[in-house]
């Protein structure tokens, strides 16, 4: 019989080598700006609005409400977005607006900061309602 050839076993693979920097330049990182104080931020999401007749118009979320407002005479949508409980939205100074909303009830509409009459109950859909002042304190303005 034929001996068996004796085994070898293969080299070990050399660990690989650490990246070397060949340009100084790549080490150096640029200085990051810290964040603007949170006292230094100003929410103009509560500013009201000032219409042409002074009355400021804000759409103030008491609980969750889908909403959207467009601008009936140019055909064009301003705004669309998910008012939580607290966020408030101020009314552009332009006429011709209508609110379309998913939970009326979840609404607290103010003109000058007085609170108008409710433009619908808990969970109730209004697709027409008119961000006008007058409209609103007449309790008027769902125009469906």
């Amino acid at each position: 019989t034929v001996p068996a050839p004796p085994l070898v076993e293969a080299p070990a693979a050399a660990p690989p080598a650490p990246p070397t920097l060949s340009s100084p330049s790549l080490a150096v990182r640029a200085p990051v700006a810290p964040p603007a104080p949170a006292d230094s931020l100003i929410d103009m999401s509560a500013a009201p609005a000032v219409g042409s007749s002074g009355d400021g118009i804000l759409v103030r979320a008491t609980k969750d409400s889908w909403i959207q407002v467009r601008d009936v005479a140019a055909d064009a949508l301003l705004v669309t977005q998910l008012l939580r409980a607290g966020d408030s939205y101020a009314v552009p100074d332009r006429s011709g607006l209508v609110l379309l909303t998913g939970n009326a009830g979840a609404l607290e509409i103010l003109v000058n900061g007085e609170s108008m009459p409710p433009i619908g109950g808990e969970g109730d859909v209004r697709r027409g309602v008119a961000l006008n002042a007058d409209r609103l304190r007449a309790g008027t303005a769902v125009i469906e």
